[in-house]
């Protein structure tokens, strides 16, 4: 791209109390960190859609931050996987697992 982006740029003006929302997807960059902010972040699979094994342990540095951060919930996705003895689960499937297993959070 040969514009700088901030040519593109829009800074809504906002009030306490106001929500701003948009798809995960835009192209955005924060203010200074000095600013008290709150985030949500809501995230959606299909029940049908396949979660594969071997993509779920693939990962670079960062995904593996994130693994070790959560290391509880990763370990017992690699038990979903083993219990069921497929490399190939649909989301529905794993998300009634972690509900048994006190992941409950994910279906509420």
């Amino acid at each position: 791209m040969d514009e700088n982006i901030n040519h593109f740029s829009f800074t809504p003006h906002l009030e306490a109390g106001d929500l701003l929302m948009m798809r995960g997807d835009m192209l955005h960059c924060t203010q200074d960190t000095e600013t008290d902010r709150v985030a949500i972040s809501i995230r959606l699979i299909h029940s049908k859609s396949i979660i594969i094994k071997q993509k779920l342990i693939e990962c670079g540095f960062y995904k593996l931050r994130m693994l070790l951060k959560n290391s509880e919930l990763f370990l017992a996705l690699l038990d979903c996987f083993e219990e069921r003895g497929r490399n190939e689960l649909t989301a529905s499937e794993v998300m009634d697992y972690l509900a048994r297993h006190g992941f409950g959070g994910f279906r509420e």
